[in-house]
């Protein structure tokens, strides 16, 4: 089930149609973003600086409740969604000294041995793809990862009998080289 959802965020954003982030060139593995202990993150902004996708994952057994990720914020804002749960996120937003916003702050659950992504996007509303996207998410993340079972079962193979064809009354037109 943990490849079903992470291979799903993989083909959604490593499309050309998300804008391809998973093949940024400012990627930046084990960014320090990430606060909580056992989990660690990749951060992968789009080359025009517009958004940024961070992906995660909790190595350690339990459950990471709270901040998980401390960023730079926007100048002009932003929206923050939980690609992983097909949700947006609110970001807790602190001011620097000079009054302006200098970091936002995602609060999300994470799963032991568990899998997460967050995107940040501009304060427009999310395109038709993105949209279907997390709401694609949302449905097949309504059950937790520790929910299914954890032993490994061999799926029965179960040889099907094939019926043979009828044979030909000639023999088919040759084919165009």
């Amino acid at each position: 089930e943990a490849i079903r959802r992470v291979a799903h965020m993989q083909r959604f954003f490593g499309a050309d149609a998300s804008g391809g982030l998973l093949l940024s060139a400012g990627w930046e593995p084990h960014t320090p973003e990430a606060v909580q202990p056992a989990v660690f993150a990749s951060r992968w902004p789009d080359a025009r600086g517009r958004r940024v996708l961070w992906t995660l994952v909790n190595r350690g057994d339990a459950v990471a409740n709270g901040t998980q990720l401390v960023v730079a914020a926007p100048s002009g804002g932003a929206r923050w969604f939980d690609c992983y749960r097909g949700t947006e996120l609110t970001a807790r937003v602190a001011l620097g000294t000079d009054g302006a916003a200098a970091t936002a702050s995602l609060s999300f659950p994470l799963g032991g041995g568990g899998y997460g992504c967050a995107l940040q996007t501009g304060r427009e509303a999310p395109d038709g793809a993105l949209s279907a996207f997390l709401a694609q998410m949302a449905a097949m993340t309504k059950a937790p990862l520790d929910s299914y079972s954890a032993q490994w079962r061999v799926m029965q193979q179960r040889l099907r009998p094939v019926p043979p064809s009828p044979p030909a009354a000639s023999p088919p037109p040759p084919l165009p080289f």
